[in-house]
């Protein structure tokens, strides 16, 4: 799947999609503990875009509904989340 000019659709759970943002864009973010990042080597960013397959406009009323997240190990994300039986096929 792809979303946003072609960038990859990472997981889709019963709550959200999670649609990755281009590197060129994503925000670099201060020291991250994770075993991707300590591995890799490289500066842990904000590479995630997370939208909300449902949204109540009196709780966000900006339509500050999105937001970012750290996923750059999508695999371990979604077998967390087939564990959880939250993962849509």
């Amino acid at each position: 799947m792809s979303a946003m000019n072609g960038s990859a659709v990472l997981a889709r759970t019963k709550e959200a999609i999670y649609v990755r943002i281009p590197d060129e864009v994503a925000t670099v973010i201060d020291g991250c503990s994770c075993n991707y990042c300590k591995k890799s080597g490289l500066p842990p960013k904000w590479d995630t875009l997370v939208v909300p397959l449902e949204f109540d406009p009196k709780n966000h009323p900006r339509g500050d509904w999105c937001h970012t997240v750290h996923m750059p190990d999508p695999e371990t994300f979604r077998e967390a989340m087939r564990k959880k039986g939250l993962l849509v096929a």
